[in-house]
C-alpha cells in the first residue's frame, strides 16, 4: 500500500530522460534555498541535498519562480549525473524511482537507495 503523498519531501529520477525532480516539499523542508548542493556518499547508497548560500562545486540555483507557481517539483536535466547513478545502482535505464527524504541535520536532507519505490512497474 502506498501512503506516500504530494506533501511528502521526495525525490524521483526518470533515468530515460536524464531528469531528477526534487520536490517542493524538499526545498521547503531545507529552507527555501536559492541554491542547492547534491553529494552522494562514497558507498553510494545515501544522495543528500543540502541547502547551499556559498559558492561550492556540484552547486544548482533554484530559479525564484519555483516558490510562486504551479509546479510541484524542481527538475534537473544532468545526463552525467543520471549515468552515474545508473552504473552505481544497477537500476533499470528506463526505469522512473521514487526516494522520500528525512532531515538528518539542519538545512540538510537524505534520500536513502535503499528504499527506493520503482514507479513504472518495469514496463
Amino acid at each position: 500500500m502506498n501512503t506516500w503523498s504530494r506533501t511528502d519531501p521526495t525525490i524521483r529520477f526518470i533515468l530515460a530522460q536524464h531528469r531528477i525532480h526534487i520536490s517542493k516539499a524538499v526545498l521547503y523542508a531545507i529552507g527555501y534555498p536559492t541554491h542547492i548542493q547534491i553529494t552522494i556518499t562514497p558507498d553510494g547508497k545515501v544522495l543528500f541535498i543540502k541547502k547551499c548560500v556559498e559558492r561550492v562545486f556540484d552547486r544548482f540555483s533554484v530559479p525564484p519562480h519555483i516558490y510562486t507557481d504551479g509546479a510541484s517539483v524542481f527538475g534537473l536535466q544532468k545526463a552525467a549525473f543520471a549515468e552515474a547513478l545508473l552504473k552505481r545502482l544497477e537500476w533499470d535505464k528506463k526505469g522512473v524511482y521514487r526516494v522520500r527524504g528525512t532531515i538528518v541535520a539542519e538545512d540538510v536532507m537524505a534520500f536513502y537507495f535503499d528504499e527506493a519505490e520503482r514507479l513504472d512497474k518495469g514496463r
